[in-house]
């Protein structure tokens, strides 16, 4: 066990003692709950610009930095990114979707959302967008963006297999897309049906991306052990399922704001 390990453990175990005392009192207080009642948190990384940063604004979290990876919807700084550190995921599923997105000069916000089945730039030009090729953008005639976003749902290993989603845009996809595309040629031994996205952890950690003359924090995946690596894997593949079947029921649907389109405050080249 690593020393971060050692004082993790300790972290945990002052913040929950005395719990046995209320075992007797397990799940009580919480009312009729159901899917609706929770958020599903979303990991982001800080860039210049990102609202974490600043001691005024109501989402500012003490001690980050810019390529943190953070809970935008706890207030939690994961992992710092630029030093290395990862959060450990084990993706459940990927989603695809367009989102119609109004400027700020305009007032901002989401306009409308979809399901991406096909080229998102076949789907774009069917709806009459035009790319801007420096800023890679495709605006429509009133002056909305059209945004191509992939959605990771995972479990947080590093919090008790907490439901997450991960969103990526952009540039971000780029990052995504390589990754993707491996584990969706891994197959199952003799035949050609890959195995699923559950059936492996991921680390996510961070990198400063440039380009144009401009930086920003980008994801960086690295693939962890298999949950049949990992030793009694049987409660956490359950869970996996279990949130899997919640995700195809359409329960659990992302959040999107600003910062799911643009975790700098600012649109990135590419």
């Amino acid at each position: 066990m690593s020393k971060n390990e050692i004082t993790e453990v300790k972290k945990t175990n002052t913040a929950l003692a005395g719990a046995d005392d209320f075992a007797s009192l397990a799940g009580e207080g919480f009312g009729d709950t159901n899917a609706s009642d929770f958020v599903i948190p979303r990991l982001g990384l800080l860039g210049e610009l990102s609202p974490q940063l600043k001691k005024s604004n109501a989402k500012f979290i003490a001690g980050a930095e810019v390529g943190d990876v953070v809970d935008g919807a706890l207030g939690e700084i994961l992992a710092k990114g630029y030093a290395g550190e990862t959060v450990q995921l084990l993706p459940v599923k990927r989603v695809k979707e367009v989102l119609e997105w109004k400027p700020r000069t305009a007032g901002g916000g989401l306009v409308s959302r979809e399901p991406l089945v096909g080229n998102f730039e076949d789907l774009a030009k069917r709806r009459g967008a035009k790319l801007n090729e420096e800023k890679y953008e495709w605006k429509l005639s009133n002056g909305n963006e059209l945004i191509e976003t992939w959605q990771l749902y995972c479990l947080d290993l590093t919090r008790d297999a907490m439901p997450v989603f991960v969103p990526f845009k952009k540039s971000n996809i780029k990052v995504i897309k390589p990754w993707f595309t491996k584990r969706a040629n891994t197959k199952f031994p003799g035949t050609q049906s890959p195995l699923p996205l559950l059936f492996r952890t991921i680390h996510l950690g961070a990198f400063e991306d440039s380009g144009s003359g401009n930086t920003w924090s980008n994801w960086t995946i690295s693939e962890g052990p298999s949950l049949p690596e990992i030793g009694d894997y049987s409660d956490l593949k359950l869970a996996a399922e279990s949130f899997l079947e919640i995700l195809k029921s359409g329960a659990y649907v992302a959040d999107i704001d600003e910062e799911t389109v643009d975790n700098d405050g600012e649109n990135v080249p590419f």
